[in-house]
């Protein structure tokens, strides 16, 4: 290993021998006054390309010494332009007429990807990549994270507890509440340090990605599982803007508007967007006879692109977003107490995990607020030989919440947390100009991230007495809240890393690419109840081998080999029953890939096969008699899995995308001993909260009425297999069916508008989004369920002009 590790450092950073200079091409494609979207554009005779986004625009970057770009699209002649000394490219079209009698289907567009932090052509890539563009996030309805996961094998997403905590699981690498996500975040090339971004409102968003395995070497900071890759739409020269506006059950109302254009042409563009959302909710508390999921979201950005010279260019990107919602409505099961009191929720036996016939009972209705404001400046140069790109980012992330601790209708146990973060990212990476032989990118990353966490479990005066002389429980004027569990901590992290990757291409067609990367991590904790201060620095290099061979001009293989790394850290002061300490999560990925395309790219089939061992599994559980919320270690587990990810283009106007995921996620050997599992080992169980396997199934039919109007009628099949919530596989998550629909009228000409109706979770599956049983909380009412989302429909209008 440290042979491979001291070769891959030499071929890196002796890569800079490799000379060029880099060109952008900039513009738009129209067709009969139309803006096209969809288009493809690339460099003539090579894989270098790109498409036109939504609004028919397109950005390209091209060796120096490009001649021509190929402009193609379905149903419109093929035109091939000389750039010369052009940076901005406009072309219209013109419409292929076709005999009837010989129409052929078209295939698929050919769609590009960033997962290497450059433009290309996705089917020939050596990595698992899941990408939408922004036309598919738009037929497919895609509004979030948790829409854009559900059509991904091998991937989950449930929100939980209040507005900001997730859990995401990829590959059987999962979301820790409070802590590190399972990959590393990145919008708009800059490293999110925060993961409860993940349940913000997507919109205007050019193309979202999510690249699977270890990717440390180019997206750093918790790439143990993939790169979550997200690209909001760039500012155009070109002035335009867009309006939406939605209606929901739940009193459901959103809208989304934006704009674009010039202030100074070619030289000084912007872009401003925003979104808004209100429900009142759709889960009922059955004592409260309120709904406790009401939610209320306002996001703004806004985007500054100055292009100072041909040779640089800087981006300034603000964000602002404030959500209010529901919190802490977990629905409680048996336990001894509750069978006292006669049992709660007409039930006096063990909760089964898989029930979701019971609602939340809880006397407090949680609420729970949230703000997220960043701002970024990213700087392009172009140098003789490279690109050099600087992000600086700055983010600001605080929420709290209230609710309800026992979750029944007593006045006994209450709860409140309070988390503030301010991070710091500064990158430095340079990026070698396009060359057919060698490519190379190397850089340094800085981040510091403050974090206080503030966490109050209370016993409430009111519920004693109400218990003990019969007193009203409404009466609370003259309420004491006794402190239970008083936590108030602050985290200093800091993150130091290296890293490069350098791809070589061989005349067979054969390419190898290196990557190396080193992270150094420094994790400080202060008690700030006792100003005990402790410290602890992890540390670990990350490399990755990768060969790949496109076999002919319908198949691409490749093979691989990385390191995966999650900084361990510190649990709450106040922890009872598991260690202060959780130590780094560090994984070895080995996996196999074909990508191919058939029959003029009307049929694509991708499939994978891949083996993750991970030591130190990283695992999350709320400890309510104690600190609250716990990372713990198992001592090793192994995610055995497959991958197929299809598109089947049966007619000009019919389209099928298939996936499928199957993984069999394994306890190799114990780490921890949970109090209650009597000695029990958990080795040779399955790990928990990781659906075993899962598939998605959508139809997309287009129904053209004329040259401008249409109709889109899909229809998408979700399931999500069994998984085990707890290591010790007591608790069992049956498998879960989902089916959404959709249908849409477009009227495309100068100005053009949209009118669409959807059902989501069409069958109206109750299903658990979270479930702890008491072995594991020590909660005082037993066994809690935190409710999925019920059936939801309603009619979306838009506007583009």
């Amino acid at each position: 290993m440290k042979r491979l590790i001291t070769l891959i450092s030499i071929v890196l950073f002796t890569a800079v021998i490799t000379f060029g200079q880099d060109k952008t091409i900039r513009g738009q494609v129209i067709m009969d006054g139309i803006r096209l979207p969809g288009v493809n554009v690339f460099v003539e005779s090579t894989n270098i390309g790109t498409a036109t986004n939504t609004e028919g625009f397109y950005e390209l970057t091209v060796p120096e010494n490009t001649e021509n770009i190929v402009f193609r699209f379905i149903g419109a002649k093929t035109q091939t332009v000389a750039i010369a000394n052009k940076t901005q490219i406009d072309v219209e079209l013109q419409e292929e007429s076709i005999d009837l009698a010989e129409i052929k289907v078209n295939g698929f567009a050919n769609a590009t990807s960033l997962a290497r932090r450059r433009v290309e052509n996705l089917q020939f890539i050596p990595e698992a990549i899941f990408a939408y563009t922004s036309a598919e996030i738009e037929n497919a309805k895609i509004e979030g994270i948790p829409d854009f996961i559900s059509c991904i094998p091998n991937a989950s997403f449930v929100s939980r507890q209040n507005v900001g905590t997730n859990s995401l699981t990829v590959r059987g690498i999962t979301q820790l509440k409070n802590a590190e996500a399972p990959v590393a975040i990145i919008i708009d090339g800059i490293n999110v340090p925060n993961p409860s971004i993940l349940d913000i409102e997507m919109f205007d968003i050019e193309q979202i990605e999510l690249v699977k395995g270890p990717q440390g070497a180019l997206y750093g900071r918790n790439a143990i599982g993939g790169a979550l890759n997200i690209t909001t739409k760039r500012p155009t020269n070109q002035f335009s803007n867009f309006l939406k506006i939605g209606y929901a059950n739940g009193n459901t109302f959103n809208t989304m508007l934006g704009s674009s254009g010039s202030i100074i042409k070619e030289k000084i563009l912007y872009r401003i967007s925003a979104s808004y959302k209100n429900s009142d909710g759709l889960i009922e508390n059955d004592f409260l006879k309120k709904n406790v999921d009401f939610y209320t979201n306002t996001s703004v950005r806004g985007q500054l692109l100055f292009n100072i010279t041909d040779n640089f260019s800087a981006d300034v990107i603000g964000n602002y977003t404030q959500t209010n919602g529901g919190a802490t409505y977990y629905i409680p099961g048996y336990s001894d107490l509750l069978n006292a009191l006669g049992g709660t929720n007409g039930i006096t036996e063990p909760m089964d995990a898989g029930n979701t016939t019971l609602k939340p009972i809880g006397d407090e209705l949680g609420k729970s607020e949230r703000q997220v404001a960043d701002i970024s400046l990213r700087l392009n140069v172009a140098l003789p030989f490279a690109r050099l790109t600087s992000t600086t980012a700055f983010s600001k992330i605080g929420y709290d919440y209230s609710g309800d601790l026992d979750f029944v209708p007593l006045r006994e146990l209450l709860q409140e947390q309070t988390l503030k973060s301010d991070a710091i990212n500064q990158e430095i990476r340079l990026t070698s100009n396009i060359n057919k032989t060698i490519n190379w990118v190397v850089g340094g990353f800085y981040q510091t991230d403050t974090r206080a966490v503030k966490t109050l479990g209370s016993l409430s005066s009111a519920g004693i007495l109400a218990e003990v002389f019969g007193l009203p429980q409404t009466n609370l004027e003259n309420e004491i809240l006794y402190p239970l569990i008083d936590a108030d901590e602050k985290n200093n992290n800091t993150t130091i890393a290296f890293f490069g990757q350098i791809t070589y291409k061989l005349p067979t067609k054969t390419e190898i690419a290196l990557g190396l990367r080193y992270d150094n991590d420094i994790r400080e904790q202060t008690n700030l109840k006792t100003s005990v201060t402790r410290q602890n620095t992890f540390n670990q290099i990350q490399p990755k081998v990768n060969i790949s061979q496109q076999v002919n001009e319908h198949i691409f293989a490749f093979a691989s080999y990385s390191r995966g790394y999650r900084s361990g850290g510190y649990n709450a002061p106040t922890v009872i029953r598991y260690p202060e300490l959780y130590e780094a999560e560090f994984s070895d990925n080995y996996e196999i890939g074909f990508k191919t395309n058939w029959l003029n790219n009307r049929i694509i089939f991708n499939v994978n096969a891949f083996v993750t061992n991970v030591q130190n599994t990283q695992l999350f559980f709320v400890e309510l008699d104690g600190g609250g919320q716990i990372i713990v270690n198992l001592g090793a587990t192994q995610n055995i899995g497959t991958e197929i990810d299809a598109k089947f283009r049966i007619t000009e106007n019919f389209d099928i995308y298939a996936a499928a995921g199957f993984i069999t996620p394994k306890i190799l050997k114990d780490g921890i001993t949970v109090p209650d599992n009597f000695g029990n080992s958990f080795k040779g169980n399955y790990a928990p909260q990781i659906n075993l396997n899962n598939t998605n199934l959508a139809l997309l039919y287009t129904i053209p009425i004329n040259k401008t109007n249409s109709i889109l009628l899909r229809a998408a099949h979700e399931h999500r297999g069994k998984l085990y919530w707890h290591p010790d596989n007591s608790d069992v998550q049956p498998a879960t069916e989902f089916v959404n629909l959709n249908v849409s009228f477009t009227h495309k000409a100068k100005l053009e508008w949209k009118i669409g109706t959807f059902v989501d979770n069409l069958l109206n599956t109750d299903y658990t989004g979270e479930y702890a049983a008491v072995e594991y909380t020590g909660a005082a009412f037993g066994d809690l369920r935190w409710p999925g989302k019920p059936r939801t429909m309603g009619v979306n209008i838009s506007v583009k002009f």
